[in-house]
């Protein structure tokens, strides 16, 4: 019996060479990326385009801004104050409002804030011929007595409307002990600061007093008639101090006149009520407080 011979399971694997050319990638590449010329012809093409776009365009602009059905014919206000509304519907109607597209927006809300209750208003143009005026109202903040003269503020101090003595109004209010004495911003904040401090339930039983020069804050509670001299700041520790030691001073002097807690800290002055009740604390002046 002969051996058996091996047989090849595969034929022989062979690599075949060949020689690295260094020019040619560059040469197709070359070739790849070969540039176009530009000519006076495609100059010219580009702008006879260019041209006729700008062209239609303008014309296509002059038309719809001419246009009388983008000419705006309602005006939509959302206020919850119907006066308000009535009042800018009657501002607004006296303006050539005009074509949509060319409605210049500031003009008309620097015609809308021209309204003392109107805060801010917020202009939106609805296609194809419609405006919204989105309002945001003024809060009332409190009632301003200056002399014979008693009108509705908001928290800037904006004038809103004039009270007469026989309407009732549930807001603080605030004393102007002269006609000719002014609600200047720095009393105003010394106002919003005290009435931070109070409880929303507090807030009208206060009445505040503003005495100058300099500002001072004097406040009287309805459930009583003594007068408290806060000054212009520590509101909250002087209020505390005041609802600690008020009932046991009227016990002990009777009814106060008034209570200086300008010095808080140090100590306190009072005055019990004289038998002939004054405007002012006997022996104070407005200049003194």
């Amino acid at each position: 019996m002969s051996p058996m011979k091996a047989q090849p399971i595969a034929p022989p694997f062979s690599l075949t060479s060949y020689p690295f050319q260094r020019n040619a990638s560059r040469l197709r590449l070359k070739k790849v990326n070969k540039k176009t010329r530009l000519t006076l012809k495609h100059v010219l093409i580009f702008l006879i385009l260019a041209g006729g776009l700008v062209y239609t365009c303008s014309r296509l602009f002059l038309f719809l801004t001419n246009w009388e059905e983008l000419n705006v014919r309602s005006v939509i206000i959302i206020t919850k104050h119907e006066t308000i509304r009535q009042e800018l519907s009657a501002v607004i109607s006296q303006m050539n409002l005009g074509n949509i597209l060319t409605l210049n927006l500031k003009k008309i809300e620097s015609s809308a804030l021209t309204n003392r209750w109107v805060k801010k208003a917020k202009i939106r143009k609805i296609f194809p011929a419609s405006l919204e005026i989105t309002v945001v109202e003024r809060q009332p903040f409190a009632v301003v007595k200056a002399g014979l003269q008693s009108y509705l503020i908001d928290e800037e101090g904006v004038k809103l409307d004039y009270v007469t003595p026989e309407e009732e109004v549930n807001y603080p209010q605030i004393i102007l002990p002269s006609d000719s004495q002014l609600l200047t911003p720095e009393r105003l904040s010394l106002v919003r600061d005290f009435l931070r401090v109070l409880e929303p339930a507090e807030v009208l039983k206060w009445r505040i007093i503003l005495l100058s020069p300099p500002a001072n804050l004097v406040a009287e509670c309805a459930a009583s008639s003594t007068r408290i001299i806060f000054g212009q700041n520590n509101f909250p520790e002087k209020l505390e101090l005041y609802r600690r030691y008020h009932t046991w001073l009227e016990q002990k002097f009777g009814p106060l006149e008034y209570i200086d807690l300008r010095f808080y800290e140090d100590r306190i002055y009072f005055q019990p009520k004289p038998a002939n009740q004054e405007i002012l604390p006997a022996g104070l002046t407005e200049e003194e407080l």
